[in-house]
């Protein structure tokens, strides 16, 4: 699959994140084996970053266990949209460069919701 840019909304255990400047998202899909990984960037200055990196590292400091469920909403060339569910969804910051968030991600399933 080749990487695209997305929209994401994260639903975390204790709040909800969205996540509107999303580049370079790569999962495989279709998957044939679960559970599986992916990666995307986000922009660092964004607020909802910043929140979303906070949840990332509450979770490490924390030794949580917790999952979060991700929706992904795709632009599409015929102009409509394609949500995808991605669940028990655990994320952690890979690394920074110039001014983006690589985050690598572990999920469980995942499935075309429209």
């Amino acid at each position: 699959m080749q990487p695209v840019d997305c929209q994401l909304t994260i639903m975390g255990p204790d709040r909800r994140i969205d996540l509107t400047h999303v580049t370079n998202w790569e999962a495989p899909l279709p998957l044939t084996i679960a559970p599986s990984s992916g990666m995307f960037s986000v922009e660092e200055e964004i607020p909802s970053t910043q929140e979303f990196l906070d949840l990332i590292n509450d979770s490490m400091n924390n030794d949580s266990n917790a999952s979060s469920t991700v929706y992904q909403y795709v632009s599409t060339d015929r102009g409509g949209t394609d949500v995808f569910r991605f669940l028990k969804c655990k994320f952690a910051l890979l690394k920074r460069r110039e001014g983006r968030c690589i985050i690598v991600f572990d999920f469980d399933s995942w499935a075309k919701i429209n």
